[in-house]
């Protein structure tokens, strides 16, 4: 991208952030914008800047919507949403319809949720064990959420390897690690001596 054809599609003086392109073709862009006071997930329809705005998940005092992420097919958003002050990961169909509590866990916090390529698992950071680990679980909510690190560290950032069977993550030791799905190990890809490494 070259910065050319620059367009602007929000016209209100309110903070919007975390802009998310929806796959495949790109012509929606799902935001966090506090235009009505709360943070709430506004999807814009980049063919019509300022018409077609939808609000999938509107805010009040007590429910704040942050970072969407788009299914791989476009047809769902994955939401961090905090109720009273817990932070939980939140499905809906992109239009709002349908949406539930995918991990409901009233006493910790669930955030960053990344769906695999394949559009069949949802990947998170929760402090569910008193610290920070990454978690799976299915994007339809079926079976049990697995733990896939067990490490005193800070998770940095985390990526789904294009087959979904492997997910690439980064702490705060400085190293890269990746988490295998089929045989559940962890293995040291490698060891910054120079600061942390971004995935």
């Amino acid at each position: 991208y070259d910065g050319a054809n620059q367009m602007r599609f929000t016209t209100d003086r309110s903070l919007a952030v975390a802009p998310n392109w929806a796959p495949p073709a790109g012509g929606q862009l799902a935001y966090t914008s506090w235009r009505s006071g709360f943070p709430d997930i506004y999807v814009a329809n980049l063919a019509q800047p300022g018409r077609g705005l939808r609000r999938p998940a509107g805010g009040t005092d007590l429910i704040h919507n942050y970072v969407a992420v788009w299914s791989p097919d476009g047809t769902k958003l994955a939401v961090t949403q905090a109720r009273n002050g817990n932070n939980d990961i939140w499905i809906m169909n992109a239009d709002g319809s349908d949406a539930h509590n995918l991990t409901a866990n009233s006493a910790k916090d669930d955030l960053a949720p990344t769906f695999s390529p394949d559009g069949t698992k949802i990947a998170f950071i929760s402090d569910r064990s008193g610290r920070e680990e990454i978690y799976i679980i299915a994007s339809d909510g079926a079976g049990e959420q697995q733990k896939i690190t067990d490490l005193d560290t800070l998770k940095f950032g985390f990526s789904w390897a294009p087959n979904s069977k492997e997910i690439a993550f980064t702490s705060s030791d400085s190293k890269l690690r990746k988490y295998s799905l089929e045989n559940k190990q962890v293995a040291e890809l490698s060891v910054s001596k120079y600061g942390n490494i971004s995935t």
